[in-house]
């Protein structure tokens, strides 16, 4: 997972942040922080894809938007573009 790092998010509770940061990482998941984040994606067993983003415990925006792709080329390429951010 490629995240921003909770120090330099800015308008969110930096406490809670890492706390949820540390529980991916002990549930397996590999967690790389960046000072920002471009575009909003999972790539879930290198299959399954869902792109965008919408708060789904909060109010509706006119920007929330979520896909699922299930594209194995379509994986490979995110991550690709992934390991070349970092």
């Amino acid at each position: 997972m490629i995240t921003m790092d909770p120090n330099s998010i800015g308008y969110e509770d930096v406490i809670e942040s890492s706390l949820l940061v540390d529980e991916l990482c002990k549930g397996g998941i590999i967690v790389r922080k960046t000072e920002t984040v471009e575009e909003c994606y999972a790539v879930i067993d290198n299959q399954i894809v869902w792109h965008g983003g919408m708060n789904l415990l909060g109010r509706a925006e006119a920007w929330d938007n979520l896909m699922r792709v299930e594209n194995n080329q379509v994986a490979a390429e995110l991550l690709e573009i992934s390991e070349k951010r970092l």
